[in-house]
């Protein structure tokens, strides 16, 4: 909101009408791309935003890929495909740490509202 705000005033537009191209294209022209965490550019906000879709995408893909693995497994190999690689290594211990209080795949899918679906059907369903 506050970045929005910040471009908005800068291209004298209503906020409203700001789009995500212009608040990248405002972190590119104040060289905030890369200013560390005090800067908090919408930038970098956005490629983290991806980074979790690819996450999702690779989750649902591996659900329905692998029906015999647990969801620790699922999630622990869907993890290091995707964001462990972008994690120090502390984030990436304390992810791996979290991935054994997951729950069984049968409480997860319940929790869904998915346990009468085949699992390729659940992950359509969700998508």
């Amino acid at each position: 909101d506050k970045r929005m705000k910040e471009t908005a005033a800068h291209l004298k537009v209503h906020v409203d009408e700001v789009t995500l191209q212009q608040m990248v294209e405002l972190d590119v022209a104040n060289g905030t791309t890369h200013a560390g965490k005090k800067a908090a550019p919408a930038s970098r906000t956005i490629l983290r935003l991806l980074w979790f879709f690819d996450f999702i995408a690779a989750l649902l893909d591996n659900l329905a890929s692998s029906p015999d693995k647990s969801l620790k497994q699922i999630c622990s190999k869907t993890y290091e495909e995707t964001l462990a690689p972008r994690h120090i290594w502390v984030l990436r211990r304390a992810a791996r740490s979290g991935m054994g209080l997951l729950p069984p795949k049968a409480v997860f899918r319940k929790r869904l509202g998915t346990e009468n679906l085949s699992e390729k059907e659940e992950c359509e369903r969700v998508a």
